[in-house]
């Protein structure tokens, strides 16, 4: 187990690194000698404030790379959506992507996950980190979801092989979503569209989907640390809209709607800050 103590000298420590999410240059799925070291340096890079709570939870059922191919895996994608928006001229998504953002102290966290919040100290609890704001914690999760699908680490959506390569996708495919967003929010919807489409032409039931797309864009992770429920709200009711108009997902919307609406009012604990 790991004391609070531990984990606080590790963040002061380290206090530059908190929330700066990198690529880390060992491959995902080919290195083993990861130590809980290697996971700590990752959580802190994914601006984790549970690292603690995530690590007693994992440490007697999971082995370190486990642990560290979640975190990394999301902070891996971070920087491949940023580098995309370099890649397709977008540098107004770009630096949206990438920027700060105060919080307002109307924003709540859960109870529960409050008490087990730790930062590096002095860092400023109202700020919020880049890859700790709503579109930028669905989308790193949802590609590093696809990716473990892929790998056979994620179960429940695929059980062979064959299976599991209908999920691996490509930065490079959600290029049209660059190139066509108006906003972050619009390209977060524009991605669970553009995976709904590639899911479906490899022969994906949809009720799999929806599955997924629930998993990844109504998650309640997110609002239960940061608040932000009106905001992910929006992004559902966003999601919704694109579905409808793509023409080419019959069925889908509905069964969305009742699984993700939900969620995300079950876990509503304040106001969303309205400049994310």
């Amino acid at each position: 187990m790991f004391s609070e103590t531990e984990i606080q000298s590790h963040l002061n420590q380290n206090k530059k690194d908190f929330g700066r999410a990198s690529i880390d240059t060992r491959p995902l799925w080919s290195t083993d000698n990861i130590t809980w070291e290697d996971v700590k340096f990752a959580g802190e890079r994914h601006s984790c404030p549970v690292l603690r709570d995530v690590l007693n939870k994992r440490v007697d059922i999971q082995q370190p790379v486990e642990v560290w191919r979640a975190y990394q895996g999301k902070n891996n994608a971070f920087c491949e959506i940023s580098n995309l928006f370099q890649k397709t001229n977008r540098s107004d998504l770009y630096t949206s992507w990438n920027h700060n953002e105060l919080r307002k102290k109307g924003e709540k966290t859960h109870p529960e996950v409050k008490a087990v919040f730790q930062y590096p100290s002095g860092h400023d609890q109202h700020y919020l980190l880049a890859n700790a704001r709503m579109d930028q914690y669905f989308l790193s999760d949802h590609l590093r979801t696809l990716d473990h699908i892929a790998h056979g680490a994620s179960l429940g959506y695929a059980a062979s092989p064959e299976e599991q390569a209908k999920y691996s996708v490509s930065i490079d495919d959600y290029q049209s979503c660059a190139q066509t967003a108006t906003n972050l929010d619009h390209f977060t919807a524009l991605v669970a569209i553009k995976t709904a489409q590639i899911l479906k032409n490899r022969g994906v039931e949809d009720q799999t989907i929806v599955k997924l797309l629930s998993q990844n864009f109504a998650q309640a992770g997110s609002v239960r640390e940061y608040g932000q429920q009106k905001h992910a709200s929006k992004i559902v009711s966003l999601v919704l809209k694109e579905i409808k108009e793509c023409g080419n997902l019959q069925g889908i919307a509905s069964e969305f709607r009742q699984s993700a609406r939900p969620k995300i009012e079950k876990h509503y604990f304040g106001k969303r800050n309205p400049r994310l």
